[in-house]
């Protein structure tokens, strides 16, 4: 039920339908169905609405309909409403025995008419409630009814309160959620518009779903989520890991690319699967690393069988996903070094540039790469950022360390992965000015390397009539493993620590070419 365009749910109840339709008549042609029943009553057992549109609890239907100032208050008109549910919650146990006793006698048939139009008579005054005290709309004027008819028509309100009493408030919530919440950003909604979420700064529809979600479970309850990676790796989803994280609940997240293989066949979406289980103890957090898969050669098959979570921290907001002990001992060391963005200058006459998008490598270079038009004529290929420093000596130790394996695996673990932002480069802890001069004398020996070995391997790209020039960093690994070896001496990794660093993703990374390394040897 997590769904919160009508549309879809109801072409859902309508198939379902169908289908019990086709049911009922191979119950006639077929001795037994097998033992099954077709699916009775879709009507009541099915409840289709708007997730995020309408009252979850005793608390939003108070607001609604008492005075300000008189909230605290056990009033009547307050205890006529919760009576009404109550009630109804009442007829649809009994309507649920009938199902089970009495299926297709008048009384059923009675019990069931009674249910709909006392739950129809009930959510009618929680509409018109909340149109009233949220929206602006009085129902009870000619002009304010149209209005009010326009806007159930358009939003489709849900009252968790009136159709679930018996659970999301008598039971206290929900013992199990789960749910593949819509990704769709809030400038894109045009049929309503939501009211009193803290996550509405999120600019998302699944993060209104989580927040509502939080509101419905019990207090021993666990949740199941699918949803896009953003929930731990980027800064405006503060305001739902605050939601999210709490001390009741340990809270396990499992990261997954979209290449090679995805979750969801032919949606190229970064995923998490959310799992949150209570605890009676510390609260904690796990996660996973990153993780990539080849579909074609069977990993997908092991990928659930295979996975690790490891206990993880939260570094400026952001949820880390390192997946393993190593991992997260190598980022403890990282962090403990100052950002990058000590050194940047706002004037400097040197630039490091990088390639915006990246692939399995984080391509930083010292000059922009450019595209060709069919005639030869040179411009800047697009997709290309830059910072910039007072001197060439340390523009060139930046460009060393920014090609390492260590800024893959710490934007991989920190960031949403779609995008090296600014942000992303200024504040990777570099530590330049402790670092030791024989060290840095090393990376700009490297550097110059690796500038000769990216422009000798110079590869081009056909995109829309332009021929783009690429760089091929596989072929530059061996160099970008020193630069490692040279940054675990400065930040004082372990040598399993460095293994780990320089294997890390290394089959995706290299493909074809550690094939080729591997045949040689």
């Amino acid at each position: 039920y997590g769904v919160d365009i009508m549309r879809e749910a109801t072409e859902i109840a309508r198939l379902r339908l169908f289908l019990n339709m086709v049911a009922v008549i191979d119950v006639d042609e077929m001795a037994d169905n097998l033992g099954l029943d077709p699916l009775p009553d879709i009507d009541c057992n099915i409840r289709c609405g708007n997730t995020l549109v309408g009252f979850a609890n005793p608390k939003g239907v108070k607001e609604a309909i008492l005075p300000p100032g008189e909230l605290a208050l056990d009033t009547e008109a307050y205890k006529k409403v919760e009576d009404k549910a109550a009630d109804i919650s009442d007829l649809y146990e009994r309507f649920k025995a009938l199902q089970q006793t009495a299926e297709g006698s008048s009384e059923f048939y009675d019990a069931k008419k009674k249910l709909n139009a006392k739950l129809l008579a009930l959510n009618d005054e929680l509409d018109r409630a909340m149109a009233h005290r949220q929206y602006g709309i009085d129902a009870d004027t000619l002009r304010g009814h149209r209005e009010f008819e326009d806007w159930k028509r358009r939003t489709q309100p849900f009252h968790w309160y009136s159709e679930f009493y018996g659970i999301a408030v008598a039971n206290g919530g929900f013992d199990v959620i789960i749910g593949n919440p819509p990704y769709l950003e809030l400038s894109k909604v045009n049929e309503y518009e939501l009211k009193d979420f803290k996550t509405l700064k999120c600019n998302n529809l699944y993060a209104c779903v989580l927040e509502r979600v939080q509101s419905l479970r019990a207090l021993q309850s666990r949740l199941g989520m699918i949803v896009p990676i953003s929930i731990s790796s980027a800064g405006a989803y503060q305001p739902l890991r605050e939601c999210i994280i709490t001390e009741k609940c340990v809270t396990c997240f499992a990261h997954f690319s979209n290449r090679p293989g995805q979750l969801f066949e032919g949606a190229q979406n970064r995923l998490s699967i959310l799992l949150e289980y209570p605890t009676s103890v510390k609260p904690c957090v796990f996660a996973s690393k990153y993780l990539h898969w080849d579909a074609k050669n069977g990993e997908r098959l092991a990928l659930f069988q295979t996975l690790e979570y490891c206990k993880t921290r939260t570094i400026d907001g952001l949820v880390c996903k390192s997946g393993q002990s190593t991992s997260s001992a190598i980022i403890d060391k990282v962090i403990s070094k100052s950002p990058l963005s000590l050194e940047i200058s706002s004037v400097g006459p040197h630039s490091v540039y990088w390639v915006r998008v990246p692939g399995y490598f984080c391509q930083f270079l010292r000059r922009e790469l450019m595209a060709y038009t069919k005639s030869g004529k040179q411009q800047p290929r697009g997709e290309m950022l830059s910072m910039q420093f007072d001197s060439e000596r340390l523009a060139n130790v930046v460009f060393a360390v920014l090609n390492s394996s260590l800024f893959y695996m710490y934007f991989s673990a920190l960031t949403d992965t779609r995008h090296i932002n600014p942000s992303d480069a200024r504040s990777f802890p570099v530590g330049i000015r402790e670092m030791d001069s024989g060290i840095s004398a090393s990376l700009l020996l490297i550097a110059k390397r690796l500038v000769k070995n990216y422009e000798a391997n110079l590869g081009y790209v056909n995109k829309s009539a332009l021929k783009i020039e690429s760089l091929n960093s596989p072929v530059a690994k061996p160099i970008i493993d020193e630069i490692d070896e040279l940054l675990a001496k400065h930040y004082g990794f372990t040598e399993e620590e460095l293994d780990f660093i320089i294997n890390y993703d290394i089959k995706y990374r290299m493909g074809d070419k550690l094939n080729e390394d591997s045949s040689n040897d």
